[in-house]
């Protein structure tokens, strides 16, 4: 079942064909007890782009899941841009080792990263990670 921004994203393509739109616009179309919320949503899940101000357009569906791929295989290469040694194991290790043919320890959903760390390295690690999203 889709998500509820998922249901309003779809609507929404319908009802402004890829043309840009106000917030007015929106809440006319989609009355809402806090349309700029929601447009604030859906501009940070990056449904929406700004178009200027006032102003938004929506993604491409295949636009969108590009840049999701893009954003999660940006995480993925962020420890070997640190100075901070670590290692990776477990199912991370063994997609490296065969170089991506054996892909083990993730779901639909849910790709983790597992390092090793030292553990004096733990807080720069947790801030280099909130840092990046």
């Amino acid at each position: 079942m889709p998500a509820a921004y998922d249901q309003l994203f779809a609507w929404m393509t319908t009802a402004f064909s890829g043309e840009p739109f106000t917030i007015d616009a929106f809440r006319a179309t989609f009355p809402s007890p806090a349309p700029r919320k929601v447009i604030s949503d859906l501009h940070r899940l990056g449904y929406l782009q700004s178009e200027g101000r006032g102003a938004y357009r929506l993604v491409a569906p295949q636009e969108r899941i590009q840049r999701l791929v893009e954003r999660e295989d940006a995480f993925f290469g962020l420890p070997g841009r640190t100075d901070l040694p670590h290692a990776f194991c477990d199912g991370t290790a063994v997609t490296i080792w065969t170089e991506g043919a054996y892909w083990t320890g993730f779901s639909a959903g849910f790709r983790p990263l597992h390092l090793r760390v030292r553990r004096e390295d733990i807080r720069a690690w947790r801030s280099i990670f909130r840092a990046a999203g």
